[in-house]
């Protein structure tokens, strides 16, 4: 059954043949329009090429989508689509791109087709999960973004995969509440240009954080690896998203396709990594930072050695490089320090050095995010569903000053606050108990970005 709420409101369904217990999209747009509630119950949504596009709500818990067709597709809109199943079934070559916060209550089925979550957050609630991620056929996040699952009341687990995100926790203690968020950028270590993590990396949060006695067991894909060996891959733990120490690996299984360490005492930001490869300048540092209205790029070098000069590159995606200056080496052996000014950054502008040897061969740094009020981990909320109060959560490079609130479903601001993010990790406190139960998008404004999620009050 669809139902269209208000009844004056208008859902553009555009070519939309309708069939008994489905609904029919094809080489189109399913757009919800500002101010409508397009509800799906127990049906199935067949989007066949076609993008959907929810300015509105989509709510559809019990319904399944099913993304079909070669094409590339999207989800775009100010809303944030309650879906029951999300099923892959498109083709091998097909991506469908997240531009919102979606969110899922049974399951992502992956047969066939891959999704980019471009900075956005997929969110698994209450028992959701990932189903038949493949080497072909998975989630991909090189850009940002996160899929995030929890679960409650955790004792003593036994190989618990919370949400299937592939972090598998064994232990021997009390846990309580577990929520695990899992990003396919990169980690890099500002400080530290030998680390340069693969295109995984959890963030486990536990209530309860410490002498847990645990063994983290760590699912990659080798289309994931960056390079990376995967027979001397190592788990790397960090605090913050920033700064990293090598914990090492108890097992390694290439065919598995996993690393194993025991004896975890408490749980935070995790990635893979192994010995990167020398570069032929030793640098002991290479940062960005938002200075005023422009990204100052440093580094350091310790040891020049036949070395021509640095074209400083940029990026928008990580993936398409363009060279924004040129810099001489000055080839001291004590090393020396470099500096450019990016007058024009965004919030999500990548950076990488290319070093060229006099003898013509050429080498790059690890990739850098250093975009002004960059996000090294994911804005999340938890508890979600929330009673009386919820934590917001986020970590950025640097100090920024930002605008938190709560939307409900129709655009109007319930609660505005002011959030002065420190450089690390950052809490805040969001009452809810006066909300009525239902839906609403929880916005945090940013110098140059909007970050949202969807949360429920029960």
């Amino acid at each position: 059954m669809l139902k269209r709420v208000p009844s004056k409101a208008v859902v553009f369904l555009c070519l939309l043949p309708v069939f008994a217990g489905k609904v029919y999209a094809q080489n189109t747009t399913l757009s919800v329009s500002p101010g409508t509630t397009l509800t799906v119950s127990g049906n199935n949504l067949l989007l066949n090429n076609t993008d959907l596009s929810c300015a509105g709500s989509f709510n559809g818990p019990n319904a399944t989508v099913w993304i079909r067709g070669s094409n590339n597709n999207s989800f775009s809109g100010a809303g944030v689509p309650l879906i029951g199943t999300l099923q892959m079934n498109s083709s091998a070559s097909s991506t469908l791109t997240l531009n919102n916060t979606v969110q899922i209550v049974s399951l992502v089925n992956f047969q066939q087709g891959v999704i980019d979550l471009n900075g956005q957050q997929l969110q698994l609630a209450g028992n959701a999960f990932l189903q038949g991620e493949s080497e072909t056929s998975h989630i991909t996040s090189v850009t940002g973004g996160s899929v995030t699952a929890s679960v409650l009341n955790v004792v003593n687990p036994f190989q618990l995969n919370v949400g299937q995100l592939g972090a598998v926790l064994t232990g021997t203690a009390n846990f309580g509440n577990i929520n695990v968020s899992r990003m396919g950028k990169p980690a890099n270590d500002p400080g530290n240009s030998s680390l340069q993590g693969i295109n995984r990396t959890y963030l486990i949060q536990p209530q309860n954080n410490s002498g847990l006695n645990a063994t983290l067991r760590f699912y990659y894909l080798d289309e994931e690896l960056n390079g990376k060996d995967p027979s001397t891959l190592s788990l790397w733990k960090s605090i913050d998203g920033v700064s990293w120490t090598m914990i090492g690996a108890d097992t390694r299984n290439t065919i598995g396709k996993y690393v194993e360490k025991t004896g975890i005492s408490d749980l935070s930001v995790w990635t893979l990594s192994d010995l990167a490869t020398p570069l032929p300048v030793t640098l002991v540092s290479f940062k960005a930072a938002c200075e005023g209205g422009y990204a100052l790029i440093q580094w350091q070098t310790g040891i020049e050695s036949g070395v021509d000069y640095f074209l400083v590159e940029g990026s928008a995606d990580g993936s398409q490089w363009t060279t924004l200056d040129k810099v001489a080496a000055t080839n001291a052996a004590q090393g020396a320090a470099y500096s450019y000014q990016d007058t024009h950054p965004s919030a999500n502008s990548f950076y990488r050095l290319e070093i060229m040897n006099q003898s013509g061969t050429v080498s790059y740094s690890p990739v850098f995010r250093g975009g002004c009020s960059d996000v090294t981990l994911p804005f999340t909320i938890y508890p979600n569903p929330a009673e009386t109060q919820t934590l917001a959560q986020l970590s950025v490079r640097q100090n920024t000053p930002a605008t938190i609130q709560i939307v409900d479903m129709t655009g109007k601001i319930l609660y505005r606050g002011q959030w002065t993010l420190q450089a690390g990790i950052n809490t805040y406190i969001l009452p809810v108990s006066s909300l009525a139960a239902g839906n609403y998008i929880v916005s945090l404004l940013l110098p140059n970005t909007i970050l949202q999620t969807k949360l429920i009050k029960k």
